[in-house]
C-alpha cells in the first residue's frame, strides 16, 4: 500500500498522491519523428503518465516541439504528459541559457497541451517566477527537480531539497541522487519517508544506479508519488527497469 503524503492533485483523471504509486515512462529521442514513434509505442504499455525529454532532441527547429507535443497527447488521450529540458549540470542533454529556455517552455507551455512542466531548482530565479506564472494562467502543473548524479547529501539536506520545491510554490517537488553505497540508497529512504509528513505536495524521490533500484520498486512504500520506468529500452536515468517488471513488482507490493 502506498502511505501517500497529506496532499494529492488531480491530473485530468488521475490521481498524483494517492493510494497507488504512478508509473511514469521517459520519451527520450534523439528526432522529433522518432519521439513520437517512441510515444506510440510507449502508450500500447498504458503507462499512468508519460515524460517528453525535450532536452535530447538534436533537432534544429524547436519551434516544431510544441507541435509535437499535441501530437504526444492525441496518442496519450488523458494520460498525464510531462515536458522536460533536463540540463547538462543535472544529468541531461540540454545546454541552453536560461532565457531560452523559458522561450522554448513558453511556446510549450502556451501552444500544447502538457499537464506538468519540469523546472530545474537552480535555473535563474526571475526565469523561474515567470514560468511559474504562465503555468498558473493555463493551468499547467510545475514540477521542481533537482538531480545529482555524482553522490548523495545527508538526509536532513534531502529533506531540505524537497521542501525547497514546495517553498518555491510547485505543484509537486521532485530529486534523483546517485548512491555510491547501500547507505546512501537509506539516506534517500528515511529522508523519503520523512517528507511524507513534512510536505504538504505530492512529491518524487529517486536514488539512481543498480544500487538505487530498490528506491524505484518502493517509491510508494516511503512515499514517493511516481516512479519511472523504460518502455522501450531506452532509461532517461540508471537504474530503470521495464515497465511490465515494475507492473509485477507495484502490484504485489501495493495489492
Amino acid at each position: 500500500m502506498n502511505n501517500s503524503n497529506k496532499s494529492s492533485i488531480m491530473i485530468r483523471n488521475t490521481k498524483l498522491g494517492g493510494k497507488h504509486t504512478l508509473i511514469c515512462v521517459p520519451i527520450m529521442e534523439d528526432t522529433i519523428r522518432e519521439s513520437i514513434l517512441a510515444c506510440e509505442r510507449a502508450a500500447l504499455f498504458n503507462p499512468d503518465v508519460v515524460e517528453a525529454r525535450i532536452d535530447k532532441i538534436v533537432d534544429t527547429d524547436k519551434d516544431i516541439i510544441p507541435s509535437m507535443l499535441l501530437n504526444m497527447r492525441k496518442l496519450l488521450g488523458d494520460k498525464p504528459l510531462i515536458a522536460t529540458y533536463r540540463s547538462v549540470t543535472e544529468g541531461g542533454w540540454g545546454n541552453m541559457p536560461p532565457r531560452e529556455i523559458y522561450e522554448l517552455y513558453k511556446e510549450i507551455i502556451e501552444e500544447s497541451d502538457i499537464d506538468i512542466l519540469d523546472i530545474e531548482m537552480s535555473m535563474d530565479r526571475k526565469v523561474v517566477m515567470e514560468l511559474q506564472q504562465l503555468c498558473r494562467q493555463k493551468g499547467v502543473k510545475v514540477m521542481f527537480s533537482h538531480h545529482n548524479f555524482e553522490d548523495t547529501p545527508d538526509e536532513p539536506e534531502i529533506l531540505s531539497i524537497l521542501k525547497e520545491g514546495e517553498r518555491l510554490g510547485g505543484d509537486i517537488s521532485k530529486i534523483a541522487l546517485m548512491p555510491n553505497n547501500g547507505k546512501d540508497v537509506l539516506k534517500l529512504l528515511n529522508a523519503t519517508y520523512a517528507a511524507k509528513t513534512e510536505l504538504s505536495i505530492p512529491f518524487v524521490a529517486i536514488s539512481m544506479g543498480k544500487k538505487g533500484k530498490i528506491s524505484r520498486m518502493g517509491a510508494g512504500v516511503f512515499g514517493s508519488a511516481i516512479t519511472f520506468a523504460q518502455a522501450d529500452h531506452n532509461p532517461s536515468a540508471p537504474g530503470q527497469i521495464s515497465i511490465q517488471e515494475m507492473r509485477v513488482i507495484l502490484n504485489c507490493l501495493e495489492e
